[in-house]
């Protein structure tokens, strides 16, 4: 979507590069897989659940935050971090409300307990799958000439975001995070 964005803003950019990365790249593999399989639930609320709560804090936020918006500008790139703050924004309300949801959910006092072991065998499923599509990311924090963070600083904060959301909820962490 961001390459779709820059396609329209900057004359001459290449959309369609990211593809042979997106297929190809061993380090966007892992990302891609993840989004793949999120692709193919069925239940709405386990896929609400694993992309708001998972996925993003995880992968989307660790990449979008904790690499784009650290390393751009250094790099001479002020277009893309405003193109992407505005879509964090959006991941901001859609996080506001799955907290809001599955907490309500997590709370209910007939269904509650029931609710978090579903909750907790999504965790189980997901949590595994983003924390290695994280992981397989971090050849991409060396690749700028000038490094803002290092990867495992990057993702020691996101693994606590993706901590205080579950928190938030009335869940426990898993051990794969």
């Amino acid at each position: 979507l961001y390459n779709l964005e820059l396609s329209e803003e900057i004359e001459g950019f290449d959309g369609q590069a990211h593809l042979s990365t997106w297929k190809n790249d061993p380090a966007w593999q892992g990302v891609r897989e993840n989004v793949e399989r999120l692709t193919g639930v069925r239940d709405w609320a386990e896929a609400f659940f694993a992309t708001a709560l998972v996925f993003e804090p995880l992968v989307g936020e660790l990449f979008r935050s904790g690499f784009v918006m650290q390393t751009a500008a250094l790099q001479g790139d002020f277009v893309t971090p405003t193109l992407v703050g505005s879509g964090e924004s959006d991941v901001a309300r859609e996080q506001r409300g799955a907290r809001a949801l599955f907490g309500m959910l997590a709370r209910d006092e007939e269904h509650g307990e029931a609710n978090k072991d579903v909750m907790a065998r999504w965790l189980a499923e997901w949590t595994p799958v983003s924390i290695a599509a994280a992981r397989k990311l971090q050849p991409v924090w060396s690749q700028p000439a000038e490094k803002a963070v290092r990867f495992e600083d990057s993702l020691e904060r996101w693994t606590q975001r993706f901590e205080d959301l579950l928190s938030d909820i009335g869940l426990e962490t898993p051990k794969e995070a």
